[in-house]
């Protein structure tokens, strides 16, 4: 008989309540919630990230949720979840504006994320490239991502490609 026992494997919605109340509670005692909500993390990912965006539609900006978004941020989960399909357009958008709180330059690593889709160069497939191109054009200044929307000027989708010239010209202070 072993000495330990095996740890119970957590359902979806096990972590999605746990999650839920430690986001919740989380100016209760917020140093025990980070390491409870990291100890999930590193538990499972997948379920993390997806519990992670079924709490964040409805948590606001309170300091859990921005510690959620740190975390996505952090653990390069973003990008699947501002594709996620299970959030709507103004939910990635926010999750998109919450993540440049976090981190000023996301809009940079998102955009090289998109342009090396386009050449098969991307070690993360981007699930939604138009919705992400859509949050790139709300959230990113174009001076950060240049280099990349030269790139996506190249990109086999139209769609990217003329979202890509229309926000060079927007950063442009030339008249031509």
């Amino acid at each position: 008989m072993p000495i330990y026992a095996a740890a119970k494997q957590l359902s979806f919605d096990d972590i999605r309540k746990a999650l839920d109340n430690l986001v919740r509670n989380f100016e209760v005692d917020a140093t025990a919630s980070r390491q409870q909500i990291r100890d999930l993390l590193d538990n499972n990912r997948e379920l993390f990230c997806a519990t992670s965006i079924e709490i964040l539609k409805t948590a606001g900006d309170s300091r859990g949720a921005q510690y959620l978004v740190a975390l996505l941020v952090a653990n390069e989960m973003l990008l699947q979840a501002l594709c996620n399909p299970g959030l709507s357009r103004e939910e990635a958008m926010a999750l998109g504006r919450a993540a440049r709180r976090v981190d000023p330059m996301i809009d940079v690593a998102l955009a090289r994320s998109l342009a090396d889709s386009g050449v098969g160069g991307s070690a993360v497939p981007v699930a939604d490239p138009a919705r992400l191109m859509d949050i790139l054009c709300e959230i990113a200044d174009a001076g950060h991502i240049m280099p990349s929307l030269m790139r996506l000027m190249r990109h086999p989708n139209t769609y990217l490609r003329s979202k890509a010239v229309k926000m060079i010209g927007r950063d442009s202070r030339s008249a031509k």
